[in-house]
């Protein structure tokens, strides 16, 4: 008996246990199935601006082009304190593309763009005032906005890395690129002769720009007599040319002016003249930054009022005369403040036909009142609008 029961006990417990992992079963079947959600999309790569220069000149650049590079995608902004060739020619797989703009220089913004990759890059120069005024920012903002696009939409845009390397160490930036590998049929290169490479043209931002001037000017007539002087407007509109990365930069252009002298009267014994000019000149200008030669030619417009002291005489009729000049021009910058040029100009007018005045008497005797010299040198200053 002890031993059927010691049996039956085993078996209802087998059962118990039978039951409770059938009950355990049977929930994790009917359980609700848990709900699988997506993980975020990750960002888009991001478009980095370092900008070299002013506080000032850093948050009117951000104003401005973050509106214009929103389409483009999201700009993340950082201050620096200089560009490194380094971090430039080191990949950056977390940004779409990296740019760096260098305000260190007053007069010219530099440009360094470098897609993600590492193997693509532009490098620029961009001409500025010296103010980076809205028509500065306006322009340099369209060519970094064309220049960020090229480089996005086109893997093949640009500069490879040997490239921007040796434009870098033009800059200062870093070594130069070690010598490659030279292909089949290449000339050689005695030492000391430069490459071809080292003197390619730097992609430099060619836009031409209208100023608007006013100028006084004063210059010699004749010894012994009054200097000439007076007011005036001149209009230049000039383009810069293409030049190499390790040369000055380089100007061209033309201009024209038109300036009146204060009225002059010059008497000798027997009679006078009163002379008012307005000078009008016109030519080309060409040279560097900060120095640069006019080259130009015009008239003199002078209205001629006779006077005479002696009675037997009786002057002519005021008529006006128009001599043709030559000038030339030694200019020179001043300074700048905000949007205004101040140039200083040494220059001479070149009469190519001598004039002189004087007083002729009924039998024809011609007797002069003055000569004035055929190269009149002068001084002017002239304030620059562009």
């Amino acid at each position: 008996m002890s031993a059927r029961r010691r049996d039956g006990g085993r078996a209802r417990a087998a059962g118990a246990v039978v039951c409770v992992v059938a009950a355990t079963l049977a929930r994790a079947t009917t359980a609700e199935p848990i709900e699988a959600r997506p993980s975020p999309p990750a960002a888009p790569p991001a478009i980095e601006i370092a900008v070299v220069g002013r506080a000032d000149a850093y948050e009117r650049l951000r104003a401005l082009l973050d509106r214009r590079l929103s389409a483009l995608g999201t700009t993340v902004w950082t201050r620096a304190e200089r560009v490194d060739a380094g971090d430039v020619l080191t990949a950056s797989p977390g940004h779409a593309l990296r740019c760096w703009i260098d305000l260190g220089d007053r007069r010219r913004a530099r440009l360094t763009f470098a897609a993600g990759s590492g193997e693509r890059f532009l490098v620029r120069d961009f001409e500025l005032s010296g103010d980076l005024d809205e028509i500065d920012r306006a322009a340099l903002a369209e060519v970094i906005e064309l220049s960020i696009g090229a480089l996005l939409e086109n893997d093949r845009a640009g500069l490879s890395r040997r490239e921007t390397q040796a434009l870098l160490a033009r800059r200062g930036l870093g070594p130069a690129p070690p010598p490659g590998p030279v292909a089949p049929g290449t000339p050689s290169l005695l030492p000391g002769t430069p490459s071809p490479l080292a003197d390619a043209p730097a992609l430099v931002w060619q836009g031409q720009r209208l100023e608007l001037g006013v100028l006084y000017g004063a210059r010699g007539v004749a010894a012994g007599l009054p200097i000439e002087h007076g007011l005036g407007f001149s209009l230049g509109l000039s383009d810069e040319i293409e030049r190499r990365a390790h040369w000055p930069r380089l100007f061209d252009g033309g201009w024209a002016s038109a300036q009146v002298f204060w009225p002059e009267t010059v008497t000798s014994a027997a009679a006078g003249v009163r002379l008012e000019t307005i000078a009008v000149r016109f030519g080309l200008e060409l040279g560097f930054d900060r120095l640069r030669l006019r080259l130009g030619a015009g008239w003199d417009f002078v209205h001629l009022s006779p006077e005479t002291t002696a009675a037997p005489l009786a002057p002519a009729g005021a008529r006006w005369t128009a001599p043709f000049v030559y000038q030339a021009a030694l200019r020179a910058a001043v300074v700048h403040i905000r949007s205004c040029h101040l140039w200083a100009s040494l220059f001479a007018d070149i009469f190519p036909t001598a004039v002189d005045y004087g007083v002729a008497d009924a039998a024809g005797n011609f007797q002069p009142v003055f000569s004035p010299w055929r190269v009149r040198p002068g001084l002017a200053l002239e304030a620059l609008f562009p």
